[in-house]
C-alpha cells in the first residue's frame, strides 16, 4: 500500500501536467480555428501559434516526466537537435518554402485582388497559399507561381 501510494505520488506532477496540456490544446483549437472567425488571412498565424503550443506542451510534459534529471535533460536535448536538424537540412527545400511563405504572409507585400508582375506574366492575384500563388492574367489564364 504504501508502495502504491509513493508510486502514485511519482507521478502525479505528469498526470497534472498532461491534463493541462490536453485542456489547453482542446480550448485552442476551439478559439483559435473557430470557423466563424478564421480567415484566409489569419488562417496561417493561428495554425503557427497552435504549433507553438504544441512544442511548449511537448517540453512541459518532458519537465513533468519522473525520471532522473540527466535523462529528461537528454530528452529535451534530443528534440532540440532534431527541430534543428529539420530547419538545418530541409532549408533549401520544404522548410524553406515555408519559411518564404510565412514571411510573404506577414510582410503582406500584394493581396488578394492586387496586379504584380512576375517575370513575364502580369495579372491579378487570385489565391495565395503558403507555397504558391496563383494569378490570373489579362488573358484570363491561371498561373500558378511557384
Amino acid at each position: 500500500m504504501n508502495n502504491l501510494m509513493d508510486t502514485l505520488l511519482m507521478i502525479m506532477p505528469l498526470l497534472i501536467t498532461l491534463s493541462t496540456v490536453v485542456i489547453a490544446l482542446i480550448l485552442a483549437h476551439k478559439i483559435l480555428l473557430n470557423e466563424h472567425t478564421l480567415t484566409k488571412d489569419n488562417q496561417l498565424s493561428r495554425k503557427l501559434i497552435l504549433l507553438l503550443l504544441y512544442v511548449l506542451s511537448f517540453l512541459a510534459v518532458s519537465l513533468a516526466l519522473p525520471v532522473a534529471d540527466s535523462t529528461r535533460n537528454q530528452v529535451i536535448g534530443l528534440f532540440g537537435i532534431v527541430l534543428s536538424g529539420v530547419i538545418a537540412f530541409s532549408s533549401t527545400s520544404i522548410v524553406g518554402n515555408i519559411m518564404a511563405g510565412i514571411v510573404l504572409r506577414f510582410t503582406k507585400p500584394f493581396k488578394t485582388g492586387d496586379f504584380i508582375r512576375v517575370d513575364q506574366y502580369f495579372g491579378r492575384v487570385t489565391e495565395k497559399g503558403l507555397f504558391d500563388t496563383e494569378i490570373q492574367t489579362e488573358q484570363r489564364e491561371f498561373i500558378y507561381w511557384v
